[in-house]
C-alpha cells in the first residue's frame, strides 16, 4: 500500500495552512500591518542560512496580511520574486504583466503608476543571487585622502574596495514607489556589501533566522507527517531532525525531503535513512 496521502506537503514551495512561527516573525507582521492600517512604507531585510524558513515564513504571513487586508476592504497586491531565475527586468515584467520585448523604460513607468500611492507588498527572494547587480568603486573611497598620492605608501591602498551598486529593482521600489518591500538572502554580509549611503537613508529593518533546532525540526516534520502520511513513525521523525540539525546545519528542506524519502516507503531504520542522506551528498557532489 502506498504510503503518500499527500505528496504536494514534501514540495520545498508548500505553504502549510499553520506553521510555527519564530519570534522574530512578529517585527514582519507588525511591520506588514503597518503598511495595511497606517500606509507606513516598511523595508525589511531578512537573512539566514538555507532551510531556516526565511521564504515560508514570509510567504505565509504574506497570505494571512491579505486576508486581514480583504477584511477591511483594501486590496493587497503581493508580488513574490524569486531572484535566482529573475533579473530586475524580468521582475518589472512580472509586476506590470508586460510581454517580453518592453523596453526598460516603459517598464519603468508602468510599475512607477501600478504601486505608487498605493498599498504593496514586493517580496525578493535570494536577492544575494539577482544577476544584474553591479560593482563599482564609489567617489567617496577616490576623495579619501588615503587614495591620494600625498598619502604614505604603506597607508595607501593600491585600488580603492570596490562597493556592489544596489540592484535596479531595489532602487526602483525604493526611490520611486510606495511599496512596502521585503528582501531575503542566504548571505547574512549581503547588505554590507552594497552602497553604504543608499543604505543609511532608507535603514531597512535587519532581521536574522537561525538555524533551526532539532526541536523546531521535529515540529515541522511531525506537521508534515500527518499532512502527508497515511502512517509514520516518531522514533524515525526524531531521527531525522536531530540528524539534519546536527549535520546539515538544521536545513528543514533537508529534513523533509528526509522525510518524503522514508516515509514513501514507510521504512523508519536509521540505516535507511542514512542511505538517504549518503544518496543525496552523491547528488549534489555530481
Amino acid at each position: 500500500m502506498d504510503n503518500l496521502k499527500d505528496p504536494k506537503v514534501f514540495h520545498l514551495a508548500y505553504i502549510p495552512d499553520s506553521i510555527k512561527l519564530r519570534d522574530e516573525a512578529n517585527w514582519i507582521a507588525t511591520a506588514l500591518i503597518n503598511h495595511i492600517d497606517r500606509n507606513m512604507i516598511e523595508y525589511i531585510y531578512l537573512a539566514g542560512l538555507t532551510g531556516s524558513g526565511k521564504t515560508v515564513t514570509v510567504r505565509y504571513l504574506t497570505n494571512k496580511m491579505k486576508e486581514y487586508a480583504k477584511e477591511k476592504g483594501i486590496e493587497l497586491p503581493i508580488f513574490y520574486i524569486p531572484c535566482y531565475v529573475y533579473n530586475s527586468y524580468s521582475a518589472l515584467r512580472v509586476i506590470t504583466d508586460s510581454p517580453q520585448g518592453t523596453s526598460w523604460s516603459l517598464l519603468v513607468e508602468r510599475a512607477i503608476k501600478k504601486i505608487s500611492g498605493k498599498k504593496t507588498v514586493v517580496i525578493l527572494d535570494d536577492i544575494d543571487k539577482l544577476s544584474d547587480t553591479r560593482f563599482y568603486r564609489p567617489k567617496w573611497a577616490t576623495d579619501d585622502p588615503c587614495y591620494t598620492d600625498r598619502c604614505a605608501p604603506k597607508r595607501r591602498p593600491s585600488k580603492p574596495p570596490l562597493v556592489k551598486a544596489i540592484p535596479e529593482i531595489l532602487y526602483l521600489l525604493f526611490e520611486n514607489t510606495d511599496a512596502s518591500v521585503i528582501f531575503i538572502s542566504d548571505a547574512p554580509l549581503w547588505l554590507e556589501t552594497l552602497d553604504p549611503d543608499f543604505i543609511g537613508t532608507y535603514m531597512p529593518e535587519r532581521l536574522f533566522f537561525p538555524p533551526y533546532t532539532s526541536a523546531d525540526l521535529y515540529s515541522i516534520l511531525k506537521q508534515r507527517a500527518e499532512l502527508g502520511l497515511h502512517s509514520y513513525d516518531e522514533k524515525g521523525l526524531e531521527y531525522i531532525a536531530n540528524f539534519v540539525a546536527r549535520f546539515y546545519h538544521g536545513n528543514a528542506g533537508i529534513a523533509i525531503r528526509a522525510l518524503y524519502y522514508a516515509g514513501s516507503k514507510n521504512k523508519w531504520e536509521k540505516e535507511e535513512i542514512e542511505r538517504f542522506f549518503r544518496l543525496s551528498q552523491s547528488i549534489e557532489k555530481a
